[in-house]
């Protein structure tokens, strides 16, 4: 039995033939928390920034750090993961778009005036704030929504649209 272990283990090494097919479980408590961490928030930042600010030479970092943020969820709220080809793949999440869409809700008004302090620089320089007033609007009556997809590889990944225009 030892030479038979031996025999596999060398095999495996000379042809790479170790893939991981499915993860265990990741526990929803988890998947929970990073539902309410700051990732949420800090999603939430740069969309209002984008919105605020659609011209500013930012733009291209803000929506890196969107799409980092949504990759981010992606993986925190899954259920189960695997890899393929050196690239992680989400294959069931635990919570999807709709709850990321509640949360950014819950979260817009700490992080319009988070925005507001931290950009006090650039407030002269908005053209339109959609979010204040008496006709102030949240994501949603904006038209902001994150939808769930599956990327060419078959995994789960989050992408943000604005009134059916893929932003990132």
């Amino acid at each position: 039995m030892k030479n038979l272990i031996a025999a596999l283990k060398k095999l495996v090494a000379l042809t790479n033939l170790i893939e991981v097919f499915s993860l265990p479980q990741r526990p929803r408590s988890m998947a929970t928390k990073a539902l309410e961490s700051e990732e949420i928030r800090h999603l939430a930042n740069h969309i209002i920034k984008l919105t605020l600010w659609p011209d500013a030479s930012y733009c291209k970092g803000w929506r890196k750090e969107i799409r980092t943020s949504l990759d981010n969820l992606a993986f925190k709220l899954c259920r189960y993961s695997s890899k393929k080809d050196d690239k992680r793949m989400v294959e069931k999440l635990w919570y999807g778009a709709s709850d990321i869409n509640k949360r950014l809700f819950e979260e817009l008004d700490d992080a319009y005036w988070c925005v507001m302090d931290d950009m006090s620089k650039e407030i002269s320089k908005i053209k339109l704030d959609p979010f204040v007033g008496k006709s102030g609007k949240n994501f949603t009556q904006i038209g902001y929504l994150i939808k769930q997809e599956k990327d060419e590889n078959g995994s789960i990944s989050f992408s943000l649209w604005l009134k059916n225009t893929k932003i990132v």
